[in-house]
């Protein structure tokens, strides 16, 4: 018998995750790697977000092109535009 249809006390939890519901097995490291992108595109997208808009909006600039250039050496402008790129794909 496979794993995934094993009796939960038969289940090491290390290949496999308990059924909560109808919807497909999928293996833990899936489980583990959603639920990290998730918890990483909420930090992007709220506390990440909202520190570099509030460093955006100190400089007091009205430019565009003018924020991008001072905010460009700034390590947590640069950490939301990588999270930014590669985040999208996923």
């Amino acid at each position: 018998m496979e794993a995934r249809n094993a009796a939960p006390e038969a289940m090491d939890g290390r290949n496999a995750i308990r059924r909560t519901g109808a919807g497909p097995d999928v293996p833990f490291e899936m489980h583990a790697f959603q639920s990290f992108v998730v918890g990483l595109k909420l930090y992007w997208t709220k506390a990440l977000y909202e520190d570099v808009t509030a460093k955006a909006k100190a400089l007091a600039l009205a430019d565009p092109k003018a924020i991008e250039r001072e905010m460009r050496g700034d390590i947590v402008y640069q950490y939301y535009g990588w999270l930014e790129h590669y985040l999208q794909q996923y």
